[in-house]
């Protein structure tokens, strides 16, 4: 049998890392609120970074709080941009090194939301944005195969193959 060894050069996952976040934001007081009526998180822009053995994500979102005022008679938003960042910790698959020539892939498995939100005493206000996160590290990386000549290939091909038995 005369083998070769051949080198297939292909982009693999060598890291991953994910991340679920409840961050607690209190926001300046609103005087004229009367109760909260709801929360919503649009203009969710974010961009990340490998930064040695984990990634970092630096982003941005506005708020619109709903808000009743007057003894509950009228309602009107509070809108706020607000900024986070936050490091995702990246467990490497096999022993490839991370450097410059890595790509990165980070998606959000579920966009920042409101879980909770609650009006103090002082009229200041409380809630948890729910943040999760999953990033992959791709690299260029060599699979070594073994091939063998075609005339040294015993094969039966099944060309119904696809069809169900």
């Amino acid at each position: 049998m005369n083998e070769m060894t051949r080198e297939i050069w292909t982009h693999a996952v060598v890291a991953k890392g994910k991340l679920h976040q409840e961050t607690v934001y209190t926001l300046e007081e609103i005087p004229e609120a009367t109760a909260i009526l709801g929360c919503w998180i649009v203009n969710h822009a974010y961009e990340s970074c490998l930064e040695q053995d984990h990634v970092k994500v630096q982003g941005q979102f506005d708020l619109n709080l709903w808000y009743s005022l007057d003894g509950n008679a009228k309602s009107a938003v509070y809108v706020k941009t607000l900024q986070y960042q936050e490091e995702i910790a990246l467990h490497l698959i096999g022993d490839e090194q991370l450097d410059e020539n890595c790509q990165l892939k980070t998606v959000f498995l579920s966009a920042p939301t409101c879980q909770k939100v609650d009006m103090q005493p002082d009229h200041t206000i409380s809630m948890t944005i729910e943040k999760k996160l999953r990033t992959s590290v791709i690299k260029e990386v060599a699979l070594t195969v073994v091939t063998r000549p075609k005339e040294d290939l015993d094969l039966e091909i099944n060309v119904n193959f696809l069809e169900k038995s």
